[in-house]
Order: structure tokens, then sequence, then C-alpha cells
């Protein structure tokens, strides 16, 4: 029998012991639960998760507002439950590129990235790069 099974929730002080400890511990035992008993950790954990959150947020919006009232200011911060708007994006992504330029023997480009060298060439050579526009019709 193994140490940790000799023990006793009761026996152990969680509080002294490092938090890889505690990981390394918390493995342990969620190597001998099932999957119902590993359903209801994951539910356990996810509220624990919650309440920090908002812990740590309360703490946070205090360390602002007692912060702003040292410098002589008065503000009023809201909490909301909202998450922070990410940065949009496109709505064609992962579709091919629409062709803005067609070469004289077909070549296609799209106006991203390098210039190929079929554009590259009839440039050094003289050649206008909007001769080769698509036209949006």
């Amino acid at each position: 029998m193994s140490e940790t099974a000799r023990l006793s929730p009761a026996s152990i002080d969680f509080d002294s012991m490092t938090e890889e400890e505690t990981m390394a511990f918390v493995e342990a035992f969620l190597a001998r639960l099932s999957y119902a008993g590993l359903q209801a950790v994951i539910s356990a954990a996810e509220e624990k998760k919650q309440a920090k959150r908002a812990e740590e947020r309360e703490a946070l919006l205090a360390e602002f507002q007692e912060r702003v009232a040292s410098l002589g200011f008065q503000v009023s911060i809201e909490l909301t439950e909202e998450a922070a708007r990410s940065r949009s994006r496109r709505t064609n992504r992962g579709q091919p590129a629409r062709v803005k330029y067609r070469g004289p023997d077909g070549q296609r480009w799209a106006g991203r990235g390098r210039p190929p060298e079929w554009i590259t060439t009839l440039e050094a050579s003289g050649r206008n790069r909007e001769e080769f526009r698509v036209s949006e019709e």
C-alpha cells in the first residue's frame, strides 16, 4: 500500500504543500476515478474556477479603484459578463482569393504576397501592372 493510500484527507496538510506537490496528489487520485467520478470532478473544478475568476476580478477592480482614488480621480468601473471582443475574422477565410491580374498567357495572380515572376518580368521590360488588371465586372 502506498503512503498516499494510507493517508486520510484529514491527516494531509494541504496548506503546506507546494502547487507541484498538490498537482501530483490530484493526478494520483484522478487516475483512480471512474468516468462519472471524473465528470463530477470536472463540474466541481469549473465551479471553483469561476469562483476564483470572480475573486480575481473583484480584487483587480478594488485595486484599480484604490489607485485611481489615490491620484484624485473619480471613475466608475463596472464588471461585465461578456467576453472582450476579439478581432473580427474575414468571412471569406479559407476561400481562394479573387483574381485581380491576368497575364498574356493566362497566368493569374490575386495581388497578394510576392508578385509572380511573369508580372515582374513584364514590369522590368517597361509594361505597367495595371494593363493586366482584371475588370471588376
